[in-house]
């Protein structure tokens, strides 16, 4: 899912004030690994990145439009990496959600997130997306969704065994675990923001 930012947003001097603003903007998840921030559990586990670092690029350090919400993980290992010009002329880059879409050149395959495209293996390796914690969330999440569905399945496969002759107590039971049901995968597939 590409981003859009907002386009009126006020003018601060203090990157970490565009926080709020840039949550909504990167739909609560990691601007790298994609990770919604009800993972991490609070949105003190989230930061601001400087998509082009502040050195060399000091003069965007207050610009919106180069201010990334992201996890603190991921951040830590970005750090103030930069392509070099050798690379950049090589097409080599982090990829940039606000002008393409993640899943173009990254993917999660048995879990581990790594790259499709020379910019998605640049990302995964500069911000190791491969690492041990994040394939274990991928891997959680993979797995609840998983039995969600499964226990969907379940539902769907009763409805038709009992077809048309199906009494109303049992179609109101069936219909009510269905409801749980998708609430639940709901809630991991696109869960609420966390409180602040």
């Amino acid at each position: 899912m590409r981003v859009i930012r907002q386009s009126d947003v006020p003018r601060y001097t203090d990157y970490k004030k565009y926080k709020p603003l840039l949550r909504k903007d990167f739909f609560y998840r990691c601007a790298y690994c994609r990770h919604h921030e009800r993972t991490f559990g609070q949105v003190a586990s989230m930061s601001v990145d400087h998509f082009r670092p502040i050195k060399p690029f000091s003069h965007l350090e207050v610009a919106y439009e180069n201010l990334y919400y992201c996890c603190c993980e991921c951040n830590t290992y970005k750090s103030n990496k930069w392509p070099t010009q050798e690379q950049l002329d090589a097409g080599v880059c982090f990829v940039d959600v606000c002008e393409e879409e993640w899943e173009d050149h990254l993917e999660i395959r048995s879990d581990v997130t790594s790259g499709k495209t020379s910019i998605g293996n640049f990302t995964a390796e500069q911000v190791r997306l491969s690492r041990r914690k994040l394939t274990t969330r991928n891997r959680e999440l993979r797995m609840k969704e998983f039995k969600i569905r499964s226990e969907l399945g379940r539902v769907d496969r009763m409805r038709r065994r009992f077809g048309s002759g199906i009494d109303a107590e049992t179609a109101r039971d069936l219909n009510e675990s269905e409801q749980i049901l998708l609430a639940d995968l709901s809630a991991v597939l696109s869960p609420e923001p966390l409180e602040d």
